[in-house]
């Protein structure tokens, strides 16, 4: 008998399109961000905007969220990690 071997699981991320919009339950799913962060994060200026579909409805667009977790190149870079492991003297 040989031993199977099994290919990584894909990341959230890798299973969304570039192309497309999508809404706050998906985006938190891409990113393993709640939506308050999410929110809160557009509002600060760390997370790309979300586009407007009508006056009760926002989407983001997938390429600017794939971007901006691409854009991420350490754990340092992510927003809610690097503001928790900051030491105090």
């Amino acid at each position: 008998m040989t031993p199977k071997t099994q290919s990584p699981k894909p990341t959230p991320c890798d299973t969304f399109p570039r192309q497309g919009i999508s809404r706050i339950k998906a985006v938190c799913m891409m990113t393993g961000l709640s939506k308050s962060t999410i929110y809160n994060w557009v509002k600060a200026g760390k997370f790309p905007a979300p586009i407007k579909l009508s006056p009760t409805m926002t989407a983001w667009r997938n390429s600017d969220v794939l971007d901006w977790i691409n854009s991420l190149e350490t754990v340092d870079d992510y927003p809610a990690i690097s503001q928790t492991t900051s030491t105090k003297q």
